[in-house]
């Protein structure tokens, strides 16, 4: 893309802008089901719902494609894509982050690696990715504020006076990326808790958290915050999963015991 983009005439914004929100509105659309089908059935207690088995076991609730929570959703969603599209100011950026989330939460609830080692592999080597291209040369940065679409997370910030290139771009970015990989990591903790800590429910497809999974959610809130921190002050484009990954390490680290005393006072964990 970023040679595209430097080095052809071709308008890949315009393509990457369109896709993303078609691809984006749907994953919004399907983020929200869940939401408006708790709803829905308490306002419609009596309706029937139709029940399926699942990949992993549970039984999953399943509506017709013009049931009223479909249809509810879809219209929502339209209206945040056209709102993207269509907009201007503060409803466009507002618009992006909405169809941003919807990209996230779906990769995350798709994208399962077969095991720890994998997901950390991935992590430790998309960390070195991230680095290399944001201090090593301008290709992510580039990237990331020549093309408005909504595959980024954007928060208003002040600009330096004067300023020029990269530190005039209105908006601090948070790439798809930096939420998606970590939060790869972060769900198989929550099924590491139900393997290793909750042994004893195992069948059961709702679980309470554990001590991995809210460990791991301390420190990716800890890193996050430590690199808008660090960007606030600086200036200066950083690459998230430098601050995510080394964070992680040491809260991990140091709140895992204490977690573990706390969520696991009554059941056995590994």
């Amino acid at each position: 893309m970023y040679f595209l983009l430097r080095y052809t005439s071709i308008d890949v914004g315009q393509i990457f802008k369109y896709g993303s929100v078609v691809f984006g509105g749907i994953c919004l659309k399907e983020t929200l089901d869940p939401i408006f089908f708790n709803l829905y059935t308490k306002v419609f207690p009596l309706q029937p719902v139709t029940k399926a088995v699942g990949e992993d076991g549970c039984e999953e609730d399943v509506e017709p494609w013009n049931s009223p929570k479909n249809v509810t959703t879809a219209l929502i969603s339209a209206a945040i894509s056209g709102s993207y599209l269509l907009g201007s100011g503060a409803i466009t950026f507002m618009a992006s982050n909405l169809i941003g989330f919807g990209l996230a939460v779906r990769c995350i609830s798709l994208l399962k690696p077969k095991s720890l080692w994998s997901a950390a592999a991935l992590l430790s080597g998309l960390l070195l990715y991230d680095v290399f291209f944001v201090f090593g040369t301008d290709v992510m940065v580039s990237v990331a504020t020549s093309i408005e679409a909504p595959a980024k997370f954007l928060f208003p910030r002040e600009t330096v006076p004067g300023a020029t290139g990269v530190q005039s771009y209105p908006f601090a970015i948070l790439g798809l990326g930096d939420v998606v990989v970590p939060g790869i990591f972060v769900a198989m903790m929550a099924f590491v808790d139900k393997e290793l800590v909750f042994e004893d429910d195992r069948e059961v497809c709702q679980v309470r958290n554990g001590p991995y999974f809210s460990s791991s959610m301390v420190a990716y809130v800890a890193g996050l915050f430590t690199c808008f921190v660090v960007n606030a002050v600086s200036h200066s484009p950083q690459p998230a999963l430098l601050y995510l990954v080394s964070i992680a390490k040491l809260v991990e680290e140091s709140f895992e015991q204490l977690l573990r005393q706390l969520l696991c006072s009554d059941v056995s964990c590994f």
